[in-house]
C-alpha cells in the first residue's frame, strides 16, 4: 500500500504540476504566450502582429502576466482601451487588462492617457523581475 502511494506521489511530481509558464498559457479564457520580450517600438509591434495573425474580431497585445512573472503575447477580444496617466497595466482575471498604479516608479511612468496597443511607448511598463514578481522601476521591487 505505501509503495502504491509513493508512485502515485513520484508520478504527480513528475507531470501533473504546471510550470509557470504553461499555466500562465491556459490559464486566461484565450491562448497567451510567455516571450522574453514585448514589442519595444511600433515596427516591432506591428510585425508581431503580423506573426499572431490574430484572428478576426481580436487584437494583438503584449503584457505582463497578473502576477508579473512572464511577458505575454496574445490575441485579445478586449476593446482598445484609454489608460490614464500613472498607469501600466498587467493580464488578470480571465484575460482583462487590470490597470497598475506606477505612480511609484523611479521613472518611465507615463505621465499623459496612451492607449493600451501603445504600452511599447512605456519600457518600465514592460520590464519586470521574474524572480521578485514585480516592475524592475517599482521603487518597492528592490526592496522585496
Amino acid at each position: 500500500m505505501m509503495f502504491a502511494l509513493l508512485q502515485v506521489f513520484l508520478i504527480f511530481n513528475a507531470f501533473g504540476q504546471p510550470t509557470d509558464a504553461s499555466n500562465a498559457r491556459t490559464s486566461y479564457r484565450f491562448e497567451v504566450y510567455p516571450v522574453d520580450k514585448c514589442p519595444m517600438n511600433i515596427s516591432e509591434f506591428e510585425e508581431a502582429a503580423i506573426r499572431m495573425n490574430c484572428p478576426r474580431d481580436t487584437r494583438y497585445l503584449c503584457a505582463p502576466d497578473r502576477n508579473l512573472s512572464n511577458l505575454i503575447e496574445f490575441c485579445t477580444d478586449i476593446k482598445r482601451s484609454l489608460l490614464g496617466p500613472d498607469k501600466c497595466v498587467r493580464l488578470e482575471g480571465t484575460g482583462y487588462l487590470n490597470h497598475y498604479d506606477c505612480s511609484e516608479f523611479s521613472s518611465g511612468c507615463p505621465s499623459t492617457a496612451y492607449y493600451d496597443d501603445a504600452i511599447y511607448k512605456y519600457p518600465a511598463c514592460l520590464s519586470i523581475s521574474r524572480n521578485l514578481n514585480c516592475f524592475v522601476a517599482d521603487t518597492n521591487c528592490t526592496k522585496r
